[in-house]
């Protein structure tokens, strides 16, 4: 637990702290400054005892528009504000006392975020009709991929609803990209593996699928004593020990079995979406080659794509880190490095301050560099999402396609200048020539 320093400044202290800020490093204010907050007023937060911390701005969620327009407008050059600066809801300043998980199960967390994050793309893939391959920028655009972030951070439940809102705000901003299941079901699957890594925490879900990612947490795979509790948690009578140790075609047909008798009913919970999600994993062993027969939950069982994600990454034999060019590596090594709360921020931007650039007449110039496609957008300390920006794909098409048109040109304009000096050349070859008596004479050339 980390004890936090809280100062509330006027704004004309404001000012004069962000004066000696921008000249190095952010200090942390003097003693004796008013406690009460005011209209108008900020606070900053840093952890006590630690001289070198940044302090973190912290608002009042109605004062994040307030905030921005003020700093835009008396500290112009620092844009955006909060790709130097941090800013947060003061609401959410108990958990920046929260502390990371430990790291023997902060790597199942991220396999976890990954595979659920690679379902949910390839999933949304699917439904717009582009290839099935997962890269990194749509996996880690993804719900589950801030989510999983969030749980791996160590945050509280309150956190978890902050970041799913922020979420699916900045997602109407940047590119529509579709992300397969609802946000529903990824937020249903992330408060059960919320519960299960932080057994003792006030408010934990209770039941089977709480205690199976428990058991295959610690183990670190999926055996017999976890399915004990996935089979009692969703009642369907499936032997799901004995489907286990079957041949690859019965586990295939059992899962096909099940999804008949689904549709049959017309009716499903998140029971059904977790069975048959786990069911899928079983089918293939934890491979997640099998994520093509994840079209069938399209429309109807959405949430099971995310279930897949999350089971399929927990077997031993899983090869979430290696499907689609490794791009589950590539997401567990940037999600376990940890960034210092009150360290340097190195996202492009903040989830509140980018809706508030969007929401008026400013552009996102401020934010792109280097003709970027996409910007990381930080909701939560160590939770960033990935952000597609409208228009820069075709934008960056026009450039590509200018670039041809231009090499194009050029070469043109060589080989018109090539054939300019041959027909000089020829004209000047082609003159006749006199001898010293007078006697004209062409040269000879070579054909």
């Amino acid at each position: 637990m980390t004890l936090i320093t809280v100062r509330t400044l006027s704004r004309e202290q404001f000012v004069h702290w962000m004066s000696l800020a921008l000249a190095g490093a952010p200090v942390q204010p003097e003693e004796g400054l008013r406690f009460n907050a005011k209209d108008g007023e900020v606070m900053l937060a840093w952890p006590e005892g630690i001289t070198d911390a940044r302090p973190i701005v912290c608002l009042e969620r109605g004062k994040f528009r307030d905030f921005f327009a003020f700093v835009s407008t008396y500290f112009g050059n620092v844009q955006p504000y909060t790709a130097y600066f941090r800013v947060l809801p003061l609401e959410l300043l108990e958990s920046l006392k929260h502390e990371r998980v430990a790291f023997p199960k902060s790597l199942e967390v991220a396999k976890i975020a990954a595979g659920a994050s690679i379902a949910e793309a390839w999933l949304g893939a699917a439904k717009n009709g582009d290839r099935a391959t997962s890269v990194v920028p749509p996996v880690r655009s993804t719900l589950s991929s801030v989510l999983g972030q969030c749980v791996l951070a160590g945050y509280e439940p309150v956190a978890l609803d902050w970041v799913l809102n922020e979420w699916l705000q900045i997602r109407s901003i940047g590119q529509d990209i579709a992300v397969g299941p609802s946000t529903e079901a990824s937020s249903n699957a992330w408060q059960y593996i919320h519960a299960a890594i932080s057994r003792n925490g006030p408010g934990r879900l209770q039941g089977g699928i709480v205690e199976f990612l428990s058991v295959a947490l610690d183990v670190g795979t999926i055996n017999g004593e976890a399915l004990h509790y996935a089979a009692r948690a969703t009642g369907s009578g499936v032997d799901l020990r004995s489907m286990l140790v079957a041949s690859r075609e019965e586990r295939v047909g059992r899962f096909n079995k099940l999804l008949s008798e689904m549709k049959s009913r017309r009716r499903f919970g998140v029971d059904d979406e977790f069975l048959a999600g786990l069911m899928l994993a079983i089918a293939g062993n934890g491979s997640f080659d099998m994520l093509r027969s994840a079209r069938e939950f399209e429309g109807w069982l959405d949430g099971a794509a995310t279930w897949f994600g999350v089971c399929a990454s927990l077997f031993e034999e899983s090869n979430v880190l290696g499907y689609a060019h490794s791009v589950g590596r590539r997401m567990v090594r940037d999600i376990l490095v940890e960034s210092d709360l009150f360290g340097m921020v190195s996202a492009d931007i903040s989830s509140t301050e980018l809706r508030f650039i969007s929401s008026g007449k400013a552009d996102l110039s401020s934010v792109i560099i280097g003709g970027s496609a996409s910007i990381d957008v930080e909701i939560l300390p160590n939770v960033v999402s990935r952000l597609a920006l409208r228009g820069t794909g075709q934008a960056q098409q026009r450039v590509e396609d200018y670039e041809v048109i231009s090499g194009a040109l050029d070469e043109i304009v060589r080989l018109a200048e090539r054939a300019r000096k041959i027909s000089r050349r020829s004209t000047r070859d082609e003159q006749p020539m006199s001898d010293s008596k007078g006697r004209s004479k062409r040269p000879n050339r070579l054909i």
